[in-house]
């Protein structure tokens, strides 16, 4: 089954979405807006789950492990690293299935 992308919501699309359906100036949307993700992203940082009306982001550590450079085919240690995992929890699933 093919995907078609109906609208593409870029980050000034979106506020200016946010202001035209909430009646707020385009300003106080982008203020919203900004104090939205800047909140996301602390909780992040401080290894909290985010979770809003529509989907769950965390944090998990990867481990590290041997590589390969793709160029030389020399091996490599890749570095661990905090990743980020975002899920879809089960109200938006069910709507959309």
């Amino acid at each position: 089954m093919a995907t078609t992308i109906i609208e593409s919501i870029t980050r000034e699309n979106l506020i200016a979405l946010a202001a035209a359906d909430s009646g707020l100036t385009v300003a106080a949307a982008r203020r919203v807006i900004d104090a939205y993700e800047s909140r996301q992203v602390r909780n992040i940082r401080m290894g909290k789950s985010v979770r809003t009306g529509l989907y769950k982001i965390s944090t998990y550590q990867r481990e590290a492990y041997n590589g390969m450079n793709p160029k030389t085919r020399a091996p490599i240690i890749v570095r661990p690293k905090v990743m980020v995992k975002f899920q879809a929890i089960q109200s938006l699933m069910d709507a959309v299935n």
